[in-house]
């Protein structure tokens, strides 16, 4: 029996606030029923299975603060959405969508957040 316990772990966020974290393990030997240990046999080798869940974990947690209950400022990401729709048409009229490789999608995130800034400041609606 030199094989140890095969541990599996996996995690994610749900909602931007709630982190969900599962874990177990899986004995991959098979076990006597009548004395409760392990004996030196492989479920793959017979059963064609991984083995059996010994151990299994889920939990949650999440942050809460004030950030949470705070409202969007629409007027603000308007008016970026705006700069960021002006810079892409000047972007495709001198023929730079291509060779930048920027989508329609990617408008908003952060790769165009620099260019966004500067836009802003030169329309003095940014500090």
């Amino acid at each position: 029996m030199n094989w140890s316990d095969l541990t599996v772990s996996a995690n994610t966020k749900l909602f931007k606030q709630v982190n969900v974290t599962y874990s177990g393990a899986i004995d991959l030997y098979k076990f006597d029923p009548l004395t409760g240990k392990s004996i030196n046999e492989l479920y793959i080798e017979k059963d064609h299975v991984l083995g059996h869940l010994t151990r299994s974990t889920i939990s949650l947690s999440g942050s809460i603060n004030s950030d949470t209950f705070k409202k969007k400022d629409k007027k603000v990401t308007k008016r970026v959405k705006k700069v960021v729709k002006e810079i892409m048409k000047i972007f495709r009229e001198k023929g730079l969508m291509n060779w930048i490789g920027l989508e329609r999608k990617m408008m908003i995130r952060i790769k165009m957040r620099n260019l966004v800034i500067i836009a802003l400041k030169s329309l003095g609606t940014f500090q």
